[in-house]
């Protein structure tokens, strides 16, 4: 006889189903997740080859990507293709999962779970191909770097899990066995560069696309400065560099100019120059964070930084010679030796007046970030002493930002935006900084400057922004930048980086080293290891598109698009110029030239900036090299008949003043009685010299 069943209370729990049996509901349930969340990743993962090597193998059609206008049989072939690989792809999968897990609940969940995270960099892989595109870097600069991200961060993927195979000791073992071989790729890296970056240099010089402003004001300063008044330029106001700056540091190159005096010298020399901040870098790395390699990455990072090329390239400037100088300053602070901080630091101020309020935020970071309060405090003091002495003794106008005058130039339109009234000068744009923020964040995060930034921190993945005790130096370069309105000043292809690039260098090391830190059960090495191996790949990819590592429609030497090869009928041209300018003029003879001739030239007591004439016997002109202005001035002086042609080829003219030739004296011919007929007026014959000059 059987018992019977009990029967449950009514407020008990239902039995839970028996495992593996679904109902038709739940079965629905289960298929419809695993479409949205596993099959729809893996049907992207493997459209992701057909669309990245599909355009990779027809580069004639390749713009499709970005305008999509691909013919319809080709469209067809395409969407075949894509077709096939998702079913084979799929295919894959299901025959895995049913070879490979066993026959329970979820497995196909599984199996796709895992493969998918097995293949997802591929995903990366599209957007890889949009970088092949030709020009996309300057006609989609913001997609240019959402790509450059996709594909770090897939590459990134793949090496991380190939580096997690690494025992973290063995990686710092393997790091101390090598530290020799960090040192020689820290130190090669800075010849590399050097001599790349002055070849580059020389090349775009022979191409006659470097500029009176700056190289041939530099060229000109230095050639005073030697032979004869220290500062002397003739191409600025009064005649005089303390008109727009004071730069003694210039002083320092004397002696190499006196051996070549010209101004392919000035580019060698700040190629050079630059190529040493992978020393401060090196010791910085081998003292503050106590490798070798740490080192050795920002020294290459350093060299491959698209920003640093913009301001090597663009002429010269003795604001670009400060980089180095910063990384010296900053890494004297790091490791005390006040011994040698003092020299580094007088050697910055001496760079250029403003240096001095850069050198502030120096000693605030001395002060909070490595509480040397006595040094920071002795560095304000300093600074502050000197750009007071520098604006009241030594240049021409007391003000920070001085007055437009005769002899004076301003930079009050630097930062126009934010000096609404002109006389207020730099107090305006404090003013504007603490009474209308609203502003501020406005002007400081427009379009152009958040592309910017990205050009600045892209490379680096964006780890200079996880190092809190360097956003003292930091915050100088982004106030000097992002408050300006100038927009050359945020733009990497200029000077004004060197107010950023070292402290984002060092930064980057303290950001990998802090997200080390936050992730030690990962490995602090490992971390290292795959964000150094993460920011190399971006910054190559950044200097691909944006710098000067591949011919790109994006950079540019300053104002100008970097010319790398040299052509036969370019060195043609640059050989009769030097040849004619060797003939006719002597080297004492002041000259007249176009912005583009000017910096051949402007070793010399004294060379103007055409059309401005005063007392030159010879005039240069080139015809790449005019606008209206200039080509409206060359006419004027043609006939008038002061100068005469005396050589002409390649677009490059040549003018000597004619014998006896005077300056013109305006004579201001009174009006003619109201209805009366004006006098005849007689003119030179045709040939025949002028009666007045320019």
């Amino acid at each position: 006889m059987t018992e019977p069943t009990p029967t449950p209370p009514p407020d008990a729990p239902a039995a839970a189903p028996v495992a593996g049996r679904q109902g038709p509901a739940e079965r629905i349930v289960a298929f419809s997740d695993l479409l949205l969340r596993r099959v729809s990743v893996a049907v992207w993962i493997w459209l992701a080859p057909v669309a990245t090597l599909w355009p990779l193998l027809h580069r004639d059609e390749i713009a499709y990507l970005v305008d999509n206008d691909l013919g319809t049989e080709a469209r067809a072939r395409l969407a075949r293709l894509a077709l096939a690989s998702v079913f084979t792809g799929l295919a894959a999968w299901v025959v895995y999962a049913l070879v490979r897990e066993p026959a329970a609940r979820g497995r196909f969940d599984r199996a796709f779970a895992r493969l998918n995270r097995t293949f997802a960099p591929l995903l990366a892989g599209p957007m890889g191909a949009l970088l092949a595109v030709p020009g996309i870097e300057k006609q989609h600069p913001f997609w240019t770097w959402i790509a450059i991200a996709s594909v770090t961060a897939g590459l990134g993927v793949v090496w991380g899990r190939l580096v997690r195979r690494v025992d973290d000791a063995a990686l710092g073992r393997l790091a101390r066995r090598t530290a020799p071989a960090a040192v020689a790729v820290a130190l090669g890296s800075g010849v590399a560069y050097a001599w790349i970056i002055a070849r580059t240099a020389l090349a775009h010089h022979v191409h006659m696309r470097t500029q009176i402003y700056d190289l041939g004001i530099y060229d000109n300063i230095l050639w005073n400065s030697t032979f004869g008044e220290f500062l002397r330029c003739s191409f600025i106001k009064g005649g005089h560099h303390t008109a727009a700056h004071f730069d003694p540091v210039l002083g320092l190159l004397v002696p190499f100019y006196r051996l070549a005096p010209k101004a392919e010298t000035l580019l060698v020399a700040q190629a050079v120059w630059v190529a040493t901040g992978v020393v401060p870098l090196l010791l910085a790395g081998l003292r503050v964070h106590r490798s070798a390699w740490a080192g050795g990455a920002m020294a290459v990072l350093y060299c491959l930084y698209p920003a640093l090329h913009g301001a090597n390239l663009f002429d010269f400037h003795s604001v670009t010679l400060a980089i180095p100088t910063i990384l010296w300053v900053v890494y004297l602070v790091d490791t005390k030796a006040t011994w040698a901080y003092v020299p580094a630091l007088v050697l910055l101020l001496a760079t250029r007046e403003d240096m001095t309020l850069l050198a502030c935020f120096i000693g605030f970071y001395a002060i909070w970030a490595r509480r040397r309060p006595w040094l920071g405090l002795a560095t304000i003091g300093v600074s502050l002493c000197y750009l007071v002495v520098v604006k009241v003794f030594v240049m021409p106008d007391s003000a920070l930002l001085m007055k437009a005058t005769r002899t004076t130039y301003s930079y009050i339109y630097f930062y126009a935006d934010m000096i609404p009234h002109s006389d207020e000068g730099a107090l305006g744009l404090v003013m504007s900084f603490f009474t209308n923020p609203a502003f501020v964040l406005q002007h400081a995060l427009s379009e152009a400057k958040v592309r910017y930034l990205l050009a600045i921190l892209g490379p680096l993945c964006g780890l200079p922004l996880l190092a809190r005790k360097r956003l003292p130096l930091l915050a100088y370069g982004a106030l000097f930048i992002l408050l300006s309105s100038r927009r050359h000043m945020y733009s990497i292809h200029f000077q004004y980086n060197a107010m950023v690039i070292p402290f984002v260098v060092l930064a980057w090391m303290d950001g990998v080293v802090r997200l080390g830190r936050r992730y030690g059960r990962f490995g602090a090495r490992r971390v290292a290891v795959v964000l150094g191996g993460v920011t190399l790949v971006a910054t190559l990819l950044a200097g691909a598109k944006f710098g000067m590592l591949v011919k790109n429609k994006s950079f540019r030497a300053g104002w100008e698009p970097l010319l790398h090869d040299v052509p036969q009928n370019v060195l043609d041209r640059y050989a009769w110029f030097y040849h004619t300018l060797r003939d006719l003029v002597p080297p004492d003879a002041p000259v007249s030239a176009s912005s583009r001739l000017g910096p051949h030239m402007s070793n010399r007591e004294n060379v103007y900036r055409f059309p401005v004439l005063r007392d030159a016997e010879f005039v240069m002109v080139f015809s790449k090299d005019m606008g209206k202005k200039e080509k409206a001035a060359l006419k004027r002086m043609k006939r008038r008949g002061r100068y005469e042609l005396v050589a002409k080829k390649f677009g490059i003219e040549f003018y000597r003043r004619r014998p006896g030739g005077k300056k013109a004296v305006a004579v201001k011919k009174p009006r003619p009685a109201a209805g009366a007929k004006p006098a005849a007026v007689s003119r030179p014959a045709a040939g025949a010299p002028g009666g007045g000059g320019w």
